[in-house]
């Protein structure tokens, strides 16, 4: 069995390392990909997709802010979730609680769901 650290087949001199040395060297660079930096510079669809991105922003700089319509008013979103029932609503939109007879009296003639 051969010694696994056996290194009697490899020249030792300078020119076999400074040889090894450039290989390596040169594969190094050829071998290396480009950085974010390098793509960014150099690739098209960087170029195109910074262009849109840029024209987007300055559009939204830009262009005048919309103003259709109004906001609805406070009072209006209470009419829009104020809840069906009659003494319910009375009690969320109104300004003041609904009479008490009211309440006591509602179960009278009516059937409660």
């Amino acid at each position: 069995m051969a010694d696994l650290f056996d290194t009697r087949g490899v020249p030792d001199d300078q020119q076999y390392w400074d040889s090894l040395a450039q290989r390596v060297a040169s594969a190094a660079v050829v071998g290396a990909k480009p950085d974010f930096i390098d793509w960014l510079g150099n690739s098209r669809a960087s170029w195109i997709a910074a262009s849109v991105i840029a024209s987007l922003v300055f559009g939204l700089i830009v262009a005048p802010a919309r103003r259709d319509s109004a906001p609805p008013a406070p009072a209006d979103w209470q009419n829009a979730l104020a809840p069906a029932d009659d003494i319910a609503r009375e009690v969320i939109v109104s300004d003041t609680p609904p009479p008490i007879g009211r309440l006591l009296t509602r179960g009278a003639g009516e059937v409660s769901k």
